[in-house]
């Protein structure tokens, strides 16, 4: 889809929220050229973050995307779907970096050829012929659809709170953590959490060694200490030996529900709305708007 922030935008009832887009400051961001830009297809992601229909109704953020076919072949479908990735900003080195990293991809699993099972893909031939329609998908997409992938990166998207049902996160968090250190994983899951109301990261573990992330522990108990919800979930999906889990967060809940005026103060219950005044039960009972808490996911 084209993106029109006019659609998007909404008011916010937390002043530290943001009601407008934020700018892409430095479209390469922090990892840039560190990292793989790799062409995964619509069934491996469907596979990666266990997606159902319902999952794939809502408005998708597939970040940070690469040369994924997952957002061409679910706009086809007719799914709400935005890419990012701080690559958008020069197609030809785009996809010049999409071919290498087929090769440098198929070498760091045949140098680690004992920590990878084959039970999902079949066979070699199968993940190749996968990789190579995903990105033929993704070129041919990112040619005539230009506006559903857009330049960014994390920690800073180009988007306003809440604007996605579902964030997607594939082989960048985790995944790189040796180069990518603990604070700015926790500031990269915040600002997914603060533009889409579920966030899924897979998978959980470091790139080719399938080693742990020694701070995934901490940074889980430090989200859900803000009041998020977080949860290690199975996915129906192993490459990396054990390598079966996504990390599923979804965000806290606002304490009122979202006002015209953000900056209106909640009123005050009065006496005479108790229950069993006349003046009450004549607007429809007791159970009118004033004095009661009300929750509402964002």
């Amino acid at each position: 889809m084209r993106w029109d922030t006019k659609s998007a935008f909404r008011r916010s009832n937390d002043r530290s929220e943001r009601t407008e887009p934020r700018p892409v400051t430095s479209p390469l961001g922090p990892y840039g050229d560190r990292v793989l830009v790799t062409s995964r297809s619509f069934e491996e992601y469907v596979a990666f973050f266990d997606l159902d229909d319902e999952a794939l109704g809502g408005r998708i953020l597939d970040c940070a995307a690469g040369a994924s076919g997952f957002a061409a072949t679910l706009a086809a479908r007719g799914g709400q779907v935005t890419a990012v990735d701080s690559a958008y900003t020069d197609a030809p080195v785009l996809l010049e970096q999409a071919a290498l990293a087929r090769a440098d991809g198929d070498a760091m699993i045949d140098s680690n050829d004992h920590r990878f099972v084959w039970d999902w893909y079949g066979c070699h031939e199968h993940r190749r012929t996968l990789r190579a329609s995903a990105l033929d998908a993704f070129t041919a997409d990112f040619a005539r659809s230009p506006g559903r992938y857009l330049p960014g990166r994390l920690a800073e998207l180009p988007f306003i709170d809440g604007t996605f049902d579902l964030a997607l996160c594939s082989h960048l968090l985790f995944t790189w953590s040796d180069v990518l250190d603990e604070q700015w994983h926790e500031r990269a899951l915040r600002e997914l959490l603060r533009v889409a109301t579920e966030v899924r990261v897979f998978p959980l573990v470091l790139k080719g060694t399938g080693a742990p992330v020694s701070f995934l522990p901490a940074l889980v108990d430090a989200l859900r200490g803000e009041g998020h919800t977080v949860d290690v979930v199975p996915v129906p999906y192993e490459f990396q030996v054990d390598t079966h889990d996504m990390l599923r967060l979804r965000r806290r809940r606002a304490r009122w529900p979202v006002r015209s005026d953000p900056h209106r103060r909640r009123p005050k219950r009065r006496r005479e709305d108790s229950e069993g005044d006349p003046r009450r039960a004549d607007r429809g009972g007791p159970a009118g708007p004033v004095g009661r808490d009300v929750h509402r996911a964002h």
